[in-house]
């Protein structure tokens, strides 16, 4: 008979091989050492007793990272625009058979949140969306951890680069340099345009700036075309024309976040449409 770390097994007799033997499945075994005892015993016989270690380690396993469905297992970073969902899968070997490991816990882990992967066992895989913008803009660190019973877990670092959207802002006509005579009036309209993720964008605030003051280009029409008509226009004279956003998170208004210069010069004032620092803006929520 064997018995020992929650085992009762009955030891069959092969009378052909004159030997007495038993299997045991490591899955019934606990991970480390295991003490098991042979006891054997028969009428006018003197009982023996064998004791047996055995030491069961974890099966070594390894990973693939695959981020909006590259393959990033060396590099494991990646820059998104927030806003941005954000796909990572997560594959799991057994490392001597190379064989999926199934029924996983399988987490991804920052410092304000924790997620669930989800397994799909036709792909043999397992997956994750999230919104970059629960992340927040920035630099993000975070940790994949898996683990399976009877196996190494395994963790992997990940820097996620979250960003601001990109924008870009042109004049109604399309051109960067327009001619008009001194002292007159003009009609400024601009449009903004998301880079990331298309289209254009309505209900930001647009302001400019010259030396008789500043005020806003408007979009009463909501068509995504912003405008102001400027009176008697001085020569020498310059305007600024500058789009602010809100911070998604924080409500913070970014000042300057795109700043286009135009110039005016007598006796013709020509209108040099030049772009300064780079356009972005912070996605959803944009107020006056």
């Amino acid at each position: 008979e064997l018995s020992g770390s929650g085992l009762s097994i009955n030891i069959s007799e092969n009378l052909d091989l004159k030997q007495y033997s038993f299997i045991i499945n490591t899955i019934d075994l606990n991970v480390g050492f295991n003490f098991l005892t042979v006891y054997a015993q028969k009428s006018n016989y003197e009982a023996q007793t064998i004791l047996i270690t055995i030491q069961l380690i974890e099966r070594k396993a390894y990973d693939e990272i695959y981020l909006d469905n590259e393959d990033k297992t060396l590099e494991k970073s990646i820059e998104t625009p927030i806003g941005k969902e954000l796909n990572i899968t997560f594959k799991y070997f057994d490392d001597i058979t190379g064989e999926h490991i199934p029924q996983a816990l399988v987490q991804l882990i920052g410092a304000e949140y924790t997620w669930n992967f989800t397994e799909n066992n036709s792909l043999k895989q397992y997956s994750l969306i999230i919104d970059t913008t629960e992340l927040d803009i920035g630099l993000k660190f975070l940790t994949i951890y898996a683990q399976r019973t009877y196996y190494q877990s395994s963790s992997e670092l990940l820097e996620i680069t979250v960003r601001q959207i990109k924008t870009n802002i042109t004049t109604e006509s399309g051109e960067d340099v327009i001619n008009i005579q001194a002292g007159e009036s003009y009609t400024l309209r601009v449009t903004l345009h998301d880079l990331d993720f298309g289209g254009i964008i309505k209900n930001a605030t647009v302001r400019y700036t010259w030396e008789l003051g500043q005020g806003y280009l408007t979009d009463d029409d909501n068509n995504g075309i912003f405008e102001v008509t400027l009176e008697n226009i001085p020569e020498g004279t310059s305007i600024n024309l500058k789009v602010s956003f809100n911070d998604l998170k924080d409500g913070k208004a970014i000042e300057g976040a795109v700043v286009y210069t135009y110039n005016f010069t007598h006796p013709t004032i020509i209108q040099n449409f030049s772009e300064i620092s780079p356009g972005y803006y912070v996605f959803l929520d944009f107020n006056v």
